[in-house]
């Protein structure tokens, strides 16, 4: 019997599968909620660079798109190879700077270090778009879809927050959009490629942030803040504003003589499945039966993670 597999939600790790499908030529339909409480909305697309021999999910989730994923024509318009840059006070507070390249010193004690290998940025909301309206013809309602004659017909929920069976734990964050221009002595735009910037609050070193380019967009970076775990998603204004507040203040303080930032007014707000339970962490799937698999919550970075993962589910799907 032939197959027919009919995925149930289009946003990251979803388009990538309705692509892996494609290519595999397996016969699929697709649906989506339009659910305001996503995270490909906001996601700023990074892909960071891992060594070779580091055995992590998301080291292998690199080596996949620097093989493989980055080399795809239907990817080109909307991914752009960037500089991976760190603001730290030294390499040794991350497990993975043994081979990054100190560039300059910075005011408070914070140092500027170089990967050596090239990371990438994907412009996720235009991707996304692209590959809802390449497949159009293949939408169906938001409706399960258990019978087609002719077919075994399988279902793969990529639902993100809106998951009930996986149960994930909402992780919120928000993002901005900010164009940047550098003074005439600044490091960071002495390279080939766009820098993406990744830097702590002086103030709370646990406090992760972030200035990545806008793929494709050559004046526009994304501004951002790492995660915030919710019982359940929520938007929460008044804490992007706060934190929006004291990005503005940490970009000058650190980096004030090397930029000038001019803000967007809109602050977008997201939110990330992260898995509930460490047995999921580097698995594609944590349901499989014979009618129904449930992709994995992908908190940390489901725009690294989410080929592999289609490519995974789609193994899976045709073995």
């Amino acid at each position: 019997m032939l197959e027919w597999i009919h995925v149930s939600g289009v946003g990251v790790v979803g388009s990538f599968l309705l692509w892996e499908l494609d290519q595999l030529g397996v016969e699929f339909s697709w649906d989506d909620v339009e659910s305001p409480l996503n995270a490909w909305e906001v996601s700023t697309g990074g892909i960071l660079p891992y060594p070779d021999g580091d055995p992590s999910p998301y080291a292998a989730a690199y080596r996949f798109w620097r093989d493989d994923v980055a080399l795809r024509p239907v990817l080109a318009p909307y991914l752009e190879p960037v500089r991976v840059l760190h603001a730290l006070k030294s390499r040794s507070a991350r497990s993975r700077a043994e081979q990054w390249a100190l560039l300059a010193e910075a005011p408070r004690g914070v140092r500027l270090w170089q990967e050596p290998t090239t990371g990438w940025q994907l412009n996720v909301q235009e991707f996304v778009v692209f590959t809802r309206r390449h497949f159009q013809a293949r939408r169906v309602q938001p409706t399960e879809v258990t019978d087609v004659p002719g077919y075994r017909v399988t279902q793969v929920w990529c639902r993100g927050v809106g998951d009930p069976r996986a149960r994930p734990v909402p992780v919120w964050g928000w993002q901005l959009a900010v164009e940047l221009t550098p003074t005439a002595s600044s490091p960071l735009w002495a390279g080939a490629h766009r820098f993406a910037l990744h830097f702590s609050d002086p103030v709370s070193s646990l406090t992760r942030l972030y200035l990545q380019p806008v793929a494709t967009v050559g004046h526009l970076w994304w501004a951002g803040t790492d995660k915030r775990l919710q019982r359940q998603p929520q938007r929460e204004d008044a804490r992007a504003e706060a934190q929006v507040a004291r990005f503005k203040q940490v970009v000058t303080d650190l980096f004030g003589g090397w930029l000038e930032a001019t803000y967007h007014t809109h602050i977008g707000q997201g939110w990330r499945p992260q898995a509930r339970s460490a047995p999921w962490r580097g698995v594609a799937c944590v349901e499989v039966n014979a009618k129904l698999l449930i992709a994995a919550p992908l908190g940390r970075n489901g725009v690294q993670r989410g080929p592999l993962v289609a490519r995974d589910i789609a193994a899976l799907l045709c073995a």
